[in-house]
């Protein structure tokens, strides 16, 4: 085989064992199915392949983890000392900030309410 015909061969077969193991495997996981079938490639090249013909695996994606950090153990002064009665609007505002996934990605939602606005229990 000239080494063009070579590569294409290649670069379907990887293509082909990926969307064969629904397209979750790496380079290593290719590498070993590669193989076992026979095949020695690198990882290096698996790669270069997967970029070539934009192979991503569903697990490339970065996961949320739980920040380990003792952020919300800073020492904050108690300006309110629970009264929550105040006169004019826009004075106290209580904030809250979290993660949401839209479409796979982590995106940051960010609520403010003024304290008057908040139901009573």
């Amino acid at each position: 085989m000239v080494p063009y015909q070579q590569n294409e061969t290649l670069c379907d077969k990887v293509s082909e064992v990926f969307d064969l193991n629904y397209r979750v495997y790496g380079t290593r996981r290719l590498q070993a199915e590669l193989k076992r079938q026979g095949i020695a490639l690198s990882r290096r090249r698996i790669g270069r392949i997967m970029k070539e013909k934009e192979l991503v695996s569903k697990y490339t994606c970065k996961k949320y983890r739980i920040d380990a950090e003792k952020s919300n153990e800073s020492i904050v002064s108690n300006a309110l000392d629970r009264e929550f009665e105040v006169g004019q609007k826009r004075k106290v505002l209580v904030t809250d900030l979290t993660y949401v996934r839209v479409k796979q990605r982590w995106n940051y939602l960010c609520i403010i309410v003024d304290i008057r606005d908040l139901p009573t229990f």
